[in-house]
């Protein structure tokens, strides 16, 4: 079979949610239910693929925040052999 193509990943720490996601060599985007964060609005930090750099390894991080809630569906757009991190905190 073509194997395992992403993976993402959610974990809870406190009154923190982090989210991480990872593809393999093929772009992708994932929508991400966002109904475990509970009540309330979120500031979601993402800490993405920049713009891909000359050399392989020095692609720079994009950072990113917006607010969302648990009726929300979160979009990963997902750079080709790329990843992203995403910390949830309520303001």
């Amino acid at each position: 079979g073509a194997g395992t193509v992403s993976a993402s990943r959610g974990r809870r720490s406190g009154k923190r949610w982090f989210l991480g996601a990872i593809t393999n060599e093929a772009a992708r985007t994932l929508t991400i239910d966002l109904r475990f964060l509970g009540a309330g609005k979120w500031r979601a930090r993402r800490f993405a693929d920049g713009t891909p750099a000359a050399r392989a390894f020095e692609t720079p991080v994009a950072l990113s925040t917006d607010t969302v809630t648990a009726a929300d569906r979160f979009v990963m757009a997902l750079a080709p052999a790329g990843g992203q991190a995403v910390i949830f905190e309520q303001p």
